[in-house]
């Protein structure tokens, strides 16, 4: 449903992955991208990153390599990023519940970046030489001003777009410092 409810302990659900990495084999699909969520590696350090090893193993077998995500300005959801049980999505609304990574407050904070950063290069550094990871998308739509509302999708109203470009150049110099393999990227 978002990419809490995928990443969080009580409610990763590798079975159904795995089923849905085979339909994506079946069809020729050779790479997926796989969003992070920053409060997973927050709340749960150890068991995102074993989750997010055991996602790549399950590509793996299927010829699929993995390209990580670490943030996301798309909270089309309209509601900042919280820890634990999700609510239920919205019938008929795609992205209806969806959160951003880290979320437009923390991307806007100062104080948080020594977080942001020891997350971008803990994950990174993890992963850095693993064959699996086709390559990273350091940060997919920085400055993305758009949610939804009852009456359809409007612009955010705090000015992200500066926040999220100074996180996007930071996330490049914390990344190379761990010297990945892997060539580095942002989706604009």
């Amino acid at each position: 449903m978002n990419f809490i409810e995928m990443w969080h302990p009580e409610s990763f659900d590798l079975p159904t992955i795995e089923r849905e990495l085979g339909w994506a084999a079946e069809i020729g699909m050779n790479a997926i991208r796989i969003n992070l969520q920053y409060l997973g590696w927050l709340h749960d350090r150890d068991g995102t990153l074993d989750r997010l090893d055991r996602v790549m193993d399950v590509a793996a077998r299927f010829g699929i390599s993995t390209v990580p995500c670490l943030f996301d300005d798309c909270g089309f959801g309209g509601q900042a990023p919280v820890w634990g049980t999700q609510p239920d999505p919205i019938p008929g609304v795609h992205n209806s519940r969806a959160v951003a990574s880290p979320g437009r407050r923390a991307v806007m904070d100062p104080s948080l970046r020594p977080s942001l950063q020891a997350y971008v290069r803990d994950i990174i550094g993890s992963f850095r030489s693993d064959n699996r990871v086709l390559f990273w998308d350091l940060y997919n739509e920085p400055g993305n001003l758009m949610e939804f509302h009852e009456n359809g999708f409007s612009t955010f109203a705090e000015d992200l777009e500066p926040a999220s470009l100074t996180l996007m150049r930071d996330s490049f110099d914390w990344a190379r410092a761990e010297t990945p393999k892997q060539p580095l990227t942002v989706g604009a």
